[in-house]
């Protein structure tokens, strides 16, 4: 197994982990009184975290592929694992600060 390799699996899942355990208050809001719709940061967080821990996993079978050097993979394999924290931690700094939806007007 190849740094690579470990990067990549070791991000994955914990992207993953932390996706699941947004589930959590997800759950916890959703069984409120009156069963409001959940917030839509933390269901974006949710997801997201999910589909980018698959997503990462899904990727160590192609760094076995790549022909470029140990030391291009490496690289690319810390971007993507430190892109996927970073979206996560905006979802999850929107839906715990309130913040505003951008795409939604109205």
């Amino acid at each position: 197994m190849t740094a690579t390799d470990k990067i990549l699996i070791i991000g994955g899942l914990l992207t993953l982990t932390y996706g699941a355990l947004l589930g959590y208050p997800l759950v916890a809001l959703r069984q409120r009184a009156g069963n409001p719709p959940a917030p839509r940061y933390l269901n974006v967080a949710h997801v997201g975290a999910i589909l980018q821990g698959a997503l990462v996993l899904g990727l160590v079978w192609a760094a076995r592929l790549s022909d470029l050097s140990s030391g291009w993979n490496i690289t690319a394999a810390w971007l993507v694992v430190a892109s996927g924290v970073l979206v996560a931690a905006k979802d999850t700094i929107n839906w715990l600060t309130g913040g505003p939806d951008h795409l939604h007007r109205g």
